[in-house]
C-alpha cells in the first residue's frame, strides 16, 4: 500500500512538471514572433486617416457625450497597420482634409457597418434615438423616427423609394451635430430658413414634385422672418414651429387657422365668433393676412401695426408738430395723413383685404343677392378702419405727451402707468376685430380713448399747477428785489454817515 501511493506521488508530480515545461514551451512559441511584428505595426484609430470627419466629430454633441464612431459605424477602435500603409492610409497631419480619395479600400473587419446609404441614415440614427434607456438621461423624445415616417419626406422615402427628401443628415449635418441650442447649430431658430432653403430654394429640385421655391424667401420678407432675423427675436415662429420638425407636415388649407392658434390663442378664440368662422372654405389668417392666400401663404404681413411700433414710427412726428406750434386741428390732420399714408404701404391693407372677397358683383343672374351683403362688408371694414386709425392716433399723442413732459421736474409714474393700461387696451382691439363685432370694437376703442383722456386730463392738471408755483414765485421775488434795493440804499447812507475819507483823515492830521 505504501509502494503504490509513492509511485502515485512520483506519477503526479511527473504530471505536473511535465505540463509547466510544456506550457512555458508554449509560451515562449507563441510570444517569439509577435514581438517583432508589434515592433513593426502601429496602433491607429479613426481619426489618424479621417482627420475632416474626426475634427467635425470632435465639435458635436455626440462627442461630448461620449458616442464613437464605432456607434454609427461599427468596426474597432483600433487597427494594426505595417509602415507601408500607414503611409497609403494616414493623410499628412499637417494639412487636415487632405484624405487622398484613390487610396485603396481598407478592411476594417467584420463589424464594420460602413457609410449607410441615406435610405438607411434615419434607420440608423433612430438605433439610439428610438432606445428610452438612452434618450432618458437627455430628455430626448424616442419616437423621431415614427413622426418622420408620417411626413411627406418620410412618406416618399418610404413608400417611393425616393431618397432625394430630405433625412435626419440634411438637417442636422452628419459628423459635425450640434446641440439645438448651441447658435452654432444648422437647427438653431436662426438658421432654420436657410437650412430648409438648401433644398426649398432649390428651384429644379422643387420643381420634381411641382413645389413652389420662394417659400423660404416670401418667409423672409414676412412679418415672422423680420422679426426673427432683423430683430433677432427667437419667440417668432420658423418653418419647423408650424410645419413640425421630423412630422413636416403642409397644413391643409382649413388647418392653419389651427396651427397659428398655438401662437396667437386669444386671436384664434375670438376669430371662432366672427361670422367668417361658420364658412368652411374661408382660409383663416392666410385670408387676410398673406400676400397671397393660395399662392404665397409664407408671405404674412400685419393688418395693423402694435403700439410700439406707431409710437417709434410718428411720435417724432407729434414732436416736431408741437414744436411749430401748430394748432390742434393742423397737428391732428398732418399726423393723420401721415398715418394714412404708412397704412397705405402695408402689403395687406384693412381698406383694401375685405375687398379680396367682397367686390362688385355683377347686377344680373344671383349676384344681386350679394350686392347687399357686400356692401354692408365694405361699410363695416371702413368703420373698423377709421376707428381704429382714430384710436391710434389718440394713442400716439398721449404717448408722446407723457414722454415730453416726463423729460421735465413733472413726474408722471402715474399716467405712464395708466398709458400701459391703454396700450394693453389697443393690443386687444388688434384681436378683437377679428369678431367683426361692431360692438366690441366700439367699446374697446372707447377704453383707450377714455385712459388717455384721464391721462391728458392729470398731465394738464400738473402742468397748470406747475405754471401756478412759477407765477406764486413772482410776488417772492419782487419782495426780495425790493428789499436788496433798500439795503443797497442803507448801506450807502451809512457808508456816508460812518465812513471818513481817505483826504479828508489827511486834513485833520
Amino acid at each position: 500500500m505504501q509502494t503504490g501511493a509513492r509511485n502515485s506521488v512520483i506519477i503526479v508530480k511527473s504530471w505536473i512538471g511535465q505540463g509547466f515545461v510544456a506550457a512555458m514551451c508554449l509560451i515562449a512559441l507563441t510570444a517569439g514572433s509577435p514581438t517583432k511584428a508589434n515592433a513593426a505595426e502601429s496602433q491607429v484609430t479613426c481619426e489618424k486617416c479621417h482627420l475632416t470627419e474626426a475634427s467635425q466629430f470632435s465639435r458635436s454633441v455626440h462627442a461630448q457625450s461620449g458616442f464613437e464612431c464605432q456607434n454609427c459605424h461599427g468596426g474597432a477602435k483600433a487597427y494594426l497597420l505595417e509602415p507601408a500603409q500607414l503611409s497609403v492610409y494616414t493623410p499628412p497631419t499637417s494639412a487636415p482634409g487632405t484624405t487622398p480619395a484613390t487610396r485603396p479600400a481598407f478592411d476594417h473587419g467584420e463589424t464594420f457597418r460602413g457609410k449607410p446609404t441615406r435610405a438607411q441614415v434615419p434607420e440608423r440614427c433612430a438605433e439610439c434615438h428610438s432606445n428610452v434607456e438612452m434618450m432618458n438621461p437627455y430628455g430626448l423624445r424616442t419616437d423621431q423616427l415614427d413622426r418622420y415616417k408620417t411626413s411627406v419626406h418620410g412618406k416618399t422615402l418610404y413608400t417611393k423609394g425616393d431618397d432625394h427628401v430630405a433625412v435626419c443628415i440634411d438637417c442636422h449635418r452628419t459628423h459635425d451635430i450640434l446641440d439645438a441650442k448651441n447658435p452654432a447649430s444648422s437647427v438653431y431658430p436662426e438658421h432654420v430658413p436657410d437650412t430648409c432653403g438648401r433644398c426649398h430654394s432649390d428651384g429644379a429640385r422643387m420643381s420634381t414634385y411641382g413645389l413652389s421655391s420662394d417659400v423660404v424667401t416670401d418667409y423672409k420678407q414676412s412679418l415672422h422672418g423680420q422679426g426673427l432675423l432683423k430683430q433677432g427675436d427667437l419667440a417668432m415662429p420658423t418653418c419647423a414651429t408650424c410645419h413640425g420638425n421630423h412630422a413636416a407636415q403642409p397644413p391643409g388649407y382649413r388647418n392653419i387657422g389651427h396651427v397659428c392658434g398655438q401662437c396667437h390663442q386669444r386671436t384664434a378664440t375670438l376669430f371662432k365668433e366672427s361670422i367668417h368662422a361658420k364658412f368652411p372654405n374661408f382660409a383663416p389668417c392666410v385670408g387676410c393676412h398673406a400676400g397671397d392666400p393660395v399662392h404665397r401663404p409664407h408671405l404674412i404681413f400685419p393688418v395693423t401695426r402694435s403700439p410700439e411700433q406707431l409710437v417709434k414710427t410718428y411720435q417724432p412726428l407729434w414732436e416736431n408738430l408741437v414744436s411749430q406750434h401748430l394748432s390742434r386741428e393742423e397737428i391732428d390732420a398732418r399726423l393723420s395723413q401721415a398715418m394714412r399714408e404708412g397704412r397705405a404701404k402695408l402689403a395687406v391693407e384693412l381698406r383694401t383685404v375685405c375687398q379680396r372677397c367682397h367686390v362688385n358683383r355683377a347686377q344680373e343672374g344671383h349676384g344681386v343677392l350679394f350686392t347687399q351683403i357686400d356692401q354692408e362688408a365694405i361699410d363695416r371694414a371702413q368703420m373698423m378702419d377709421e376707428t381704429i386709425q382714430r384710436t391710434e392716433l389718440q394713442f400716439i399723442k398721449t404717448s408722446g405727451h407723457v414722454e415730453q413732459t416726463g423729460r421735465g421736474i413733472i413726474l408722471v409714474k402715474d399716467e405712464a402707468f395708466q398709458l400701459e393700461q391703454a396700450r394693453t387696451q389697443l393690443v386687444s382691439l388688434a384681436a378683437i376685430q377679428h369678431t367683426l363685432d361692431e360692438k366690441q370694437i366700439v367699446e374697446t376703442a372707447g377704453s383707450v380713448s377714455a385712459i388717455c383722456d384721464q391721462i391728458e386730463g392729470s398731465l394738464k392738471e400738473k402742468e397748470i399747477g406747475l405754471r401756478w408755483r412759477y407765477l406764486s414765485l413772482v410776488p417772492i421775488w419782487a419782495f426780495l428785489a425790493i428789499f436788496a434795493g433798500a439795503l443797497w440804499i442803507k448801506y450807502k447812507q451809512l457808508r456816508k454817515i460812518c465812513v471818513v475819507p481817505l483826504s479828508a483823515r489827511e486834513k485833520l492830521q
